[in-house]
């Protein structure tokens, strides 16, 4: 029994954050670096269809799966500040019920093709898409195009999923780090694009009407302001067929109006203190204007970034967490838009 405490004892130590440890004693270095390693990536080959609709092909042959996802190019920045949340609830809708299928139904047919299906609406774009294996392509992209397409935006789940929307607010408002992130967009953004919060308020979610939700859809949801994107099993021959098939009759009937630039004019280093005496914990956020999504820094930032804060062994979290105890956790984070978006 007292041999078993030991090893127990041991074990626990071994798993320790940021220990390494062997059987012969602990020591506290990483192992040496593995050797390079060459990558290789798959490089996407594209086409266009005469609608304007981009189609964006990923071969992976290897793989038996296929994701296809339908990217549209606007979201929350194109909200009004009055109705914050419009692009949010636009896009999660697509899978809440068509013209000829509701939303169980929908999720009852994606299932028994054994994939998956998602759709939604964040900054500057909104989606939808299926998983699916590549044998399954195209009763999967059937179901696909009919919510893209074809959604119904039913006033009984448009309540539903307003509801559901603020309840998860009240709950996130009572919490420091969610509280600081929507006042992170304000301070840095002002009433630019970015500066509300992209899946509405209190305020805001309750004044959208169905209304609303049709006309951000039949202003954005349009062919030459969308991208196809296949990736896995298929080639671009393939992916191409698909698209016409499944897409090909889908018709822009006006201009997408010309997106605002997210404005940063107006932003200056200040410091701002919400009070919550009733919150048990505290937040502390430095933010400031970053990187463009096509800036020739994307790649040297995203590697910064990693070592800085993004994940537990980063320089942050080891400082702050590991070594001195001072926080449950540290972080940063570089979130790059089509404008300079927050770091």
């Amino acid at each position: 029994m007292r041999n078993k405490q030991v090893y127990l004892l041991l074990a626990l130590f071994c798993f320790a954050p940021g220990q390494y440890c062997f059987a012969t004693g602990g020591v506290d270095t990483a192992p040496s670096p593995a050797p390079p390693h060459e990558g290789s990536f798959t490089r996407p080959k594209e086409t266009k269809l005469d609608n304007g609709l981009r189609v964006i092909v990923a071969e992976r042959p290897s793989l038996p799966l296929l994701a296809v996802e339908l990217i549209i190019r606007n979201g929350s920045e194109a909200d009004p500040n009055n109705l914050a949340g419009t692009a949010s609830l636009t896009g999660s809708l697509l899978t809440k019920g068509t013209e000829k299928m509701s939303a169980p139904e929908i999720a009852s047919a994606i299932e028994s093709l054994g994939g998956t299906i998602f759709s939604s609406g964040v900054s500057d774009n909104s989606n939808a898409g299926v998983l699916v294996m590549s044998s399954k392509a195209e009763p999967a992209l059937i179901i696909l195009a009919d919510v893209a397409l074809r959604p119904a935006f039913k006033e009984e789940e448009i309540d539903r999923l307003k509801k559901q929307s603020l309840d998860g607010l009240r709950v996130a408002l009572q919490q420091p780090g969610s509280v600081a992130s929507y006042v992170i967009g304000r301070v840095v953004y002002g009433d630019g694009e970015y500066g509300h919060a992209a899946g509405g308020t209190p305020e805001t979610l309750p004044a959208i009407q169905r209304a609303d939700i049709v006309k951000f859809y039949q202003t954005y949801y349009r062919p030459d302001n969308a991208a196809l994107i296949f990736s896995g099993n298929v080639t671009l021959e393939k992916g191409k067929e698909y698209a016409e098939k499944f897409f090909g009759a889908w018709k822009a009937n006006q201009a997408v109006p010309h997106p605002i630039s997210a404005s940063t004019g107006t932003w200056k280093p200040t410091s701002v203190v919400v009070d919550m005496p009733e919150a048990g914990q505290a937040s502390v956020s430095v933010t400031r204007p970053a990187i463009k999504r096509d800036s020739p820094d994307y790649y040297s930032g995203l590697v910064a970034n990693a070592a800085l804060g993004n994940g537990f062994a980063s320089r942050l979290n080891r400082e702050i967490r590991i070594k001195r105890g001072l926080s449950y956790g540290a972080r940063s984070s570089l979130d790059t838009r089509r404008d300079a978006g927050p770091s």
